[in-house]
């Protein structure tokens, strides 16, 4: 296997008022997905098989020289989330590594938490193959198994500092 990217990402993970968190439905091309669920072996996720749908949060890669806030603002435009005007307030770094047959990745992935009025009719998400919003116990079901482990573990993280009110937004 080839050597691992190592790359560090902004990610944002977009509540609505009630705390229904934003998805992106990722199409078949998709190269990181899975439908079924991400298991821990040797230290790294991988999918436990291949599946046609994906959901994923915000964001993407950072490129040289850029800072969180920026990455976070380019990745904003690039998917078509321009009036999203929320504060991204950072919550969250954590370390991570992925291998599939066809990729080999690493990195930190580090986490903003950003507000929206819940309307995800104003926004035009250039490369999804839809949107969704998804309440917790969706998150902990149904969608639980369809989410990248890390940023599953995140937004639960998410969910349980805003119970216990060490996060607030």
């Amino acid at each position: 296997m080839a050597q691992p990217v190592k790359r560090n990402y902004s990610v944002g993970i977009i509540l609505s008022p009630d705390d229904d968190v934003l998805l992106q439905k990722k199409g078949r091309g998709y190269p990181w997905k899975s439908s079924e669920s991400w298991i821990k072996s040797n230290e790294l996720w991988v999918p436990s098989s291949k599946g046609s749908y994906y959901f994923g949060l915000f964001g993407g890669g950072m490129k040289e020289g850029e800072t969180l806030e920026q990455t976070f603002a380019r990745e904003k435009k690039e998917e078509g989330l321009e009036l999203l005007s929320g504060e991204a307030i950072p919550f969250l770094s954590q370390e991570f590594a992925e291998r599939t047959d066809s990729r080999n990745r690493e990195g930190t992935i580090n986490y903003s938490v950003v507000r929206f009025d819940g309307n995800i009719k104003n926004f035009r998400d250039k490369e999804a193959a839809g949107l969704v919003l998804a309440c917790e116990e969706e998150i902990c079901g149904y969608f639980g198994g369809l989410i990248f482990k890390p940023n599953l573990d995140a937004i639960l993280i998410l969910y349980d500092s805003l119970k216990k009110g060490t996060f607030q937004i």
